[in-house]
């Protein structure tokens, strides 16, 4: 599913935290909704064949097309042998 603003609003709690992907060209990228209705954007990626999230803000906090363009600039980090764990929260925001 791609993710619109629309999508994002309606997102409700239940109760237990979730998560979602985006099917796309931004591989890894989705959005966690906890049992409080919190709604932050990830980045999934893969270290040392160990799975690792990257928060990359909560909505709307943090608009759609802004968590895009962090999943993108990360991914470019990732691609090119960086290892973004290393910088914790502080990865291109």
């Amino acid at each position: 599913m791609k993710f619109t603003d629309n999508l994002i609003k309606g997102l409700k709690p239940k109760n237990s935290p979730y998560r979602l992907f985006e099917k796309g060209s931004d591989k890894g990228f989705g959005v966690q909704v906890t049992k409080s209705g919190t709604k932050s954007f990830f980045l999934q990626y893969a270290l040392d064949g160990k799975r690792k999230f990257l928060n990359l803000g909560r909505y709307p906090a943090i608009s759609l097309s802004d968590a895009r363009d962090k999943v993108r600039d990360n991914r470019e980090l990732l691609i090119n042998g960086d290892h973004i764990s290393q910088y914790g929260s502080k990865v291109i925001r």
